[in-house]
């Protein structure tokens, strides 16, 4: 299930980043038309921006504002197509120029006269195809996991030409080949976490956003997964300029430190995820209502302990809990009146339980308690102290009454020697329960031991 909130919150990054390219691109488009050289680079020193590629870098932007331009899905679903049309159309064309003699300068129509030799380098113009392509996934409402992938591949390309000029080295050195603008690439990263985060309700991004612990664990992990080899490569890349160390070590101790350093988040994150998993069990294993085990789990443990009891020949004890006159309190004060009286009473029996007990609510108002290791002398005991602390409890309720409730507590040991089940023992101490309430009720009831003929 997708966080709601985060998914807002990711829409609402998406027009951010939206807003933050289309202000570059709007000043790159300035610095060619007054002919300033700082507008066009945004960075000193650094390629300027090519103004068909801030006109493309505005499309995809208007894209990614589709919601709050136009209102209607069919119109909107329009314009990402268009928008999406043109940016696969020039950066075809581009590339076609790169790859064959076929070059119709469409990246080079704009400010002519100004360019100076200036065009869209070959993987600006891949990573418009690739977000081409991805718009008019979505415009054509295709799928949403293919879109997210061409995005991704894109993106990946943008970190490169990025870590190229962190780093200091030409990673596309190749004979004529163009680079990639240090802006242009800032502003690529930005439309395509954009452009992820718009379609954050479908594909693997939909798991990033999810409520459940692999969701939380991926966004506690992959900012430090992202960062960690690009620190760590720096400085090696550093290192090695100092001759600090060999290539080959730089390697090995980058390996090394990924290694460990993603070990720590793996486990760390385990630790989360394991904390979360408990907690999940608790709540699967937890009657809601009253704050004792459920009815599965409360047979699971006896079922459990039933073995212990024959295994070891230690003695076992199974006691019911009814409350005394329920429909009553429901019929004389209404649910809610029977639900605080259910809730304090699944409190108080919570409380009477030493670390070996365990209860739960088997329906209704009716609950059982697993007393491992007592026998029907301290399992009397154990009784007659909950029924007292139940019958001198005073229940507020919400209304300013306040209600006294008693209750009805029949308790059956196992008997080892006939190996008996935990449906008998429920049985047994079932019909010590119904003796106790023929007899006066608020009083406790022990069940003889179970005969032969029951025995398993």
């Amino acid at each position: 299930m997708v966080d709601l909130a985060l998914l807002n919150r990711c829409r609402r990054m998406a027009e951010a980043a939206a807003s933050v390219v289309m202000a570059a691109s709007l000043a790159a488009l300035s610095g060619w038309a007054l002919d300033i050289e700082l507008l066009r680079a945004l960075v000193p020193g650094m390629t300027p921006m090519n103004p068909m590629t801030a006109v493309l870098f505005l499309l995809a932007c208007l894209a990614l504002w589709r919601h709050r331009l136009l209102g209607r899905p069919g119109a909107a679903a329009r314009l990402v197509l268009g928008c999406g049309a043109v940016l696969v159309f020039v950066s075809t064309t581009r590339l076609l120029g790169y790859l064959t003699p076929l070059d119709l300068g469409i990246d080079r129509l704009l400010f002519a006269a100004r360019l100076d030799g200036n065009q869209m380098a070959p993987n600006t113009a891949t990573n418009f195809l690739l977000l081409g392509l991805s718009l008019a996934l979505v415009a054509r409402g295709r799928s949403v996991l293919a879109g997210q992938v061409l995005v991704t591949v894109s993106s990946t390309i943008s970190f490169m030409a990025l870590l190229g000029y962190v780093y200091q080295v030409p990673l596309f050195g190749l004979p004529g080949y163009v680079p990639m603008a240090f802006h242009v690439s800032l502003c690529f990263l930005l439309v395509e976490t954009g452009l992820l985060a718009s379609s954050a309700d479908g594909g693997f991004v939909a798991m990033l956003m999810s409520q459940r612990s692999g969701g939380k664990a991926a966004r506690r992990l992959l900012p430090a997964v992202l960062v960690l080899p690009a620190v760590l490569g720096g400085l090696g890349i550093l290192g090695m300029r100092h001759a600090m160390f060999a290539p080959e070590f730089a390697v090995a101790l980058m390996a090394t430190f990924c290694s460990v350093g993603l070990a720590g988040l793996m486990l760390g994150t385990a630790g989360r995820l394991n904390d979360g998993d408990a907690e999940v069990e608790r709540l699967l294993s937890t009657d809601m209502l009253t704050g004792v085990m459920n009815r599965r789990t409360i047979l699971e443990v006896l079922g459990g302990e039933t073995a212990s009891c024959l295994r070891y020949r230690v003695p076992l004890c199974t006691a019911m809990v009814d409350i005394d006159h329920f429909k009553h309190i429901n019929d004389n004060h209404g649910h809610a009146a029977g639900d605080e009286v259910l809730r304090r009473v699944g409190s108080l029996i919570q409380a009477s339980l030493r670390a070996t007990d365990s209860a739960g609510r088997y329906g209704g108002e009716e609950f059982v308690v697993v007393l491992p290791h007592t026998g029907s002398e301290g399992a009397f005991t154990y009784a007659e102290r909950l029924r007292s602390s139940i019958a001198a409890a005073e229940f507020a309720l919400s209304s300013g009454e306040v209600l006294r409730v008693t209750c009805s507590i029949g308790i059956a040991q196992m008997a080892v020697a006939e190996s008996p089940q935990p449906d008998q023992a429920l049985a047994h101490a079932d019909e010590a329960l119904y003796l106790a309430k023929r007899s006066g009720r608020n009083r406790v009831q022990l069940a003889s031991a179970l005969p032969a003929t029951m025995a398993a």
